[in-house]
């Protein structure tokens, strides 16, 4: 009769040990699915940070490729030898100094405060940068063929007076 009463015991304490041991081990799962996830966040949000300085970088780029551009142009012109070409150059420095250059810095000084920043990136701040430096790149994409056109056209001009 004894060992009856021993066996519902046993069973008992057998009962309490798996359920603390399955108690430990879904403790641990959560624990490593918090980290897991932890960890996918802040991969989230570091590619997200590197994606907010590429883009900056391609818009500096952009800009860089935009005062080259122009450059070119008023080294193409200055072989024109007008009257007229001094005037154009001028005008073309204007623009060069007035508009281009201080956006260049300014794109520059961006970009530099996001290297400096940028395990201060919120995910937010991060997006919104990417947005807007896509928007930006559009335009100046845009505004770098229309100018190319302009360009083309001023030099034909030029050489025909």
């Amino acid at each position: 009769m004894e060992t009856i009463s021993v066996i519902p015991t046993l069973i008992s304490v057998l009962s309490v040990c798996i359920a603390s041991l399955i108690y430990m081990n879904s403790r641990e799962a959560v624990k490593n699915t918090k980290e897991n996830l932890k960890q996918s966040q802040d991969k989230y949000l570091y590619e997200l940070r590197l994606n907010a300085l590429k883009a900056t970088k391609e818009v500096e780029m952009t800009w860089q490729k935009a005062i080259n551009d122009l450059y070119h142009e008023k080294d193409r012109i200055k072989n024109i030898g007008n009257n007229i070409n001094l005037e154009i150059r001028e005008m073309l420095d204007d623009l060069e100094s007035g508009l281009l250059k201080p956006s260049l810095e300014h794109i520059v000084e961006m970009r530099k405060k996001l290297e400096e920043g940028f395990d201060d990136i919120t995910e937010e701040e991060g997006k919104l940068i990417i947005r807007k430096m896509e928007i930006m790149s559009v335009e100046l994409r845009h505004t770098q063929e229309q100018s190319i056109k302009k360009y083309q056209l001023l030099y034909d001009k030029m050489k025909d007076i």
